[in-house]
Formats: structure tokens, C-alpha cells, sequence
């Protein structure tokens, strides 16, 4: 697919990769354990994520990104030359993301 640059996905929960989407109801996040949960929920969609772009990545090694969702990881290189993607959490920004700072 020589003209293909990005892949669009739908949401981490939508793609059998482990992520159920967790809790349907938003009352789940109140009391106790509600930042727990909310928190342990939003690191696993990045990890579901971050486990999509590097399946499209290997399968389509010509395209610039995928979004994920509402995410995009941008396909790159490091300053070492190792393929990397950068994601709107990456570089320690993960507190930021997950807050929607």
C-alpha cells in the first residue's frame, strides 16, 4: 500500500487486544477505589494502544502513524536510529494524559 501514510483504528476496546473498555457505568469512579480504577483503566488502554501501533507498525512499516481512538502515535526514529512512536504520553507525559492536562 505505497500510498497509504496513516491508519485510522477505532478505540484500544473495540480491537481484541486485552481492553474490555472497563466499566460501563461512570459511577464505578466514585467512592474509595474510583481513582484506583480510573487510573489502572487508563494504563491499560495506553498499553493497548501502544500494543496496536506496534502491530501496524511491523505490518505496514511505510506509514507515519496510526491513531488509536482519539490518540496518535506518530511513527519515528530516535537519535540512536531505533524505530520509535511517540504518543501524546510519551516522555514522561503519561500523569498529564491520563488528567487530560
Amino acid at each position: 500500500m505505497p500510498k497509504l501514510k496513516k491508519l485510522y483504528l477505532p478505540y484500544s476496546s473495540e480491537l481484541d487486544l486485552g481492553l474490555d473498555g472497563g466499566p460501563l457505568c461512570g459511577n464505578m469512579f466514585d467512592g474509595e477505589d474510583g481513582e484506583r480504577l480510573r487510573i489502572q483503566m487508563a494504563m491499560e488502554s495506553i498499553e493497548a494502544m501502544e500494543r496496536a501501533g506496534e502491530i501496524v507498525r511491523a505490518a505496514l512499516p511505510g506509514l507515519k502513524g496510526v491513531k488509536v481512538g482519539n490518540s496518535y502515535g506518530n511513527f519515528t526514529t530516535d537519535g540512536e536510529g531505533r524505530n520509535v512512536t511517540v504518543w501524546p504520553w510519551s516522555g514522561g507525559r503519561v500523569e498529564e494524559w491520563i488528567n487530560g492536562d
